[in-house]
């Protein structure tokens, strides 16, 4: 779509070359009345729309823009429907229902005093990371899940840190209700709701943490 400098008006060899072209890569030319006009010269249709699929088309056309421009404004409205979101398994562990009385007593049962045993460090952190997944390995099981329903496709990564940070200042502020954390929150979620492209948010006129 835009200006291809060959004006399909004309039967010359350079417009069925272009023809030839499109067709070659299987792309349709939208019909429309000559894009360019300047006063005392042949109207010229320089302006041009290629799609692959024409019943994908929902509308097309031209307007006039003599107040700027001797081209005419194209435009073009294609249907595409955005792919489907593939599901994702993942495997992770659950710390919310984990009995952390019941952890301490375990955890203190285990000998630590082996971690001190080997002279190489990396030695020492793997049997230490070794204890420690037997702990969750317990307490806190690997589960295997599947994410049917994947983010927003337009929560890009210049929104999720921002939202992450505006979560580590709610949970600050739960901790501790202080008025410093509470405008250190304030400020964040008021940032969030500036750069998503919709709220979903509804006031009902009472004051409540999201």
């Amino acid at each position: 779509m835009g200006d291809f400098n060959t004006c399909l008006l004309k039967g010359d060899s350079r417009s069925r070359r272009f023809r030839s072209t499109a067709e070659s890569y299987n792309l349709h030319i939208l019909p429309l009345a000559a894009t360019h006009n300047i006063p005392d010269c042949n109207p010229s249709l320089l302006d041009l729309m290629l799609v692959t699929v024409p019943a994908s088309v929902s509308k097309f056309g031209q307007c006039a823009a003599d107040a700027f421009s001797h081209h005419d404004l194209i435009y073009l409205s294609y249907k595409l429907r955005p792919p489907k979101a593939k599901s994702r398994t993942l495997v992770q562990r659950s710390f919310t229902k984990m009995n952390l009385d019941c952890l301490r007593k375990d955890a203190q049962a285990i000998d630590w005093s082996v971690v001190t045993v080997p002279d190489s460090i990396d030695e020492k952190i793997d049997l230490l990371n070794s204890l420690l997944i037997q702990l969750y390995d317990v307490h806190a099981p690997l589960k295997t899940i599947k994410v049917k329903h994947l983010s927003a496709p337009w929560l890009s990564d210049d929104l999720k840190d921002p939202i992450a940070k505006k979560n580590r200042a709610k949970s600050h502020f739960n901790v501790n209700s202080s008025e410093a954390n509470r405008a250190k929150y304030q400020i964040k979620q008021n940032f969030n709701k500036k750069q998503k492209p919709t709220s979903k948010q509804k006031k009902n006129g009472k004051t409540k943490m999201h």
